[in-house]
């Protein structure tokens, strides 16, 4: 039901949790885990005082003081990540000097925290989203095609793309796993992770859930996109069919499920990028339709991949602190160095 907050009426979209309703209900390996008190005790005695106290245009410096004291802390962490960065991102591309990306990756994720607790707030978070790429939507309308958003892993995703969909007056349903959010324990996807989830419903239809029954959750999913509505997929690596496409001087692997059903259900696949600027502002752009001519499924989805590495690369060339999908890429130089991004 929608509810009405500081002259706003939210959506509240419900959760549809496929799991529960079958006979393979989700249940996390772990019960608890010293994660969890770190970050109930996080939000409690830091995280969401500045998020409640301070203005919203303090957050980038504020966060990159935390970041860079995690950083120099952390200096195993730090070394492993930097050879991993620098082996993506070498000298002769320009991008940006590795510390700055590394510190950038940990201040813009302490950023997206004090979102979510802001919102939380009386009166909330109601942050400048400038929003382009409308017309790829009225387009697909046009043609009498659903919207499949395919969202980028780019900082902020995961609710200012929401806020955006939210004020275009789309009714979104997201698919979603049970474990997202802050952990992956029973503790953390009942008690935690609903700080970020009840707020990203706010701007939602439906936040359509499954790990284990996954059919359920496409055929929900299926008959929104083919009455004519929109759904949002992050991009991932996940699943259980992937391609993969140059990307700087790795690999980018992706998942293709959300390639072959908007195939398979006549939709417009929409990827979608958010950047941050100084001012805490945001941009939303939701790209052109990735299309491709390819009769064989498996080269199908690996154009449309490579086509969407070659429309991201500016995205991440221009804002590579921003850049959260290191654990899609895989260094071409030296393809076993890993990365470790864990919060500490």
């Amino acid at each position: 039901m929608p509810v009405r907050h500081a002259e706003i009426v939210y959506m509240d979209g419900r959760n549809i949790d496929c799991d529960a309703e079958s006979d393979n209900p989700f249940r996390a390996s772990v019960r608890i885990s010293t994660g969890d008190i770190k970050n109930l005790l996080r939000i409690a005695f830091w995280e969401g005082p500045i998020a409640w106290l301070m203005n919203p245009q303090t957050w980038p410096r504020i966060s990159r003081l935390i970041a860079r004291v995690s950083v120099r802390r952390y200096q195993d962490r730090t070394k492993n990540n930097l050879r991993f960065i620098e082996s993506v991102f070498p000298s002769h591309s320009r991008i940006a000097d590795p510390i700055d990306i590394e510190v950038g990756y940990f201040a813009r994720r302490f950023e997206e925290r004090y979102g979510y607790l802001r919102s939380h707030r009386p009166g909330g978070w109601h942050p400048v989203i400038r929003i382009h790429g409308q017309e790829h939507i009225e387009n697909a309308a046009q043609l009498g095609k659903g919207v499949i958003f395919w969202g980028s892993r780019l900082a902020f995703n995961h609710l200012i793309t929401k806020i955006a969909f939210f004020r275009l007056g789309l009714n979104v349903y997201h698919y979603s796993r049970p474990i997202h959010g802050l952990s992956h324990t029973q503790f953390g996807t009942l008690f935690i992770n609903p700080i970020w989830t009840k707020i990203e419903r706010r701007y939602l239809r439906a936040r359509v859930i499954s790990e284990n029954n996954i059919p359920s959750a496409m055929r929900i999913l299926q008959d929104v996109v083919q009455s004519g509505g929109a759904v949002s997929i992050t991009t991932g690596n996940w699943g259980k069919r992937n391609a993969e496409a140059p990307f700087f001087n790795s690999r980018l692997k992706l998942s293709t499920g959300a390639i072959a059903k908007a195939r398979e259900w006549n939709a417009a696949l929409l990827p979608t990028y958010v950047t941050a600027d100084a001012d805490g502002s945001f941009d939303v752009t939701i790209g052109k339709p990735l299309v491709s001519d390819q009769e064989d499924l498996g080269e199908y989805c690996a154009e449309i991949v490579k086509a969407y590495a070659v429309e991201l690369e500016p995205f991440v060339r221009q804002n590579p602190t921003q850049w959260r999908g290191f654990e899609l890429l895989q260094a071409t130089e030296s393809p076993e160095t890993t990365l470790n991004h864990r919060n500490r």
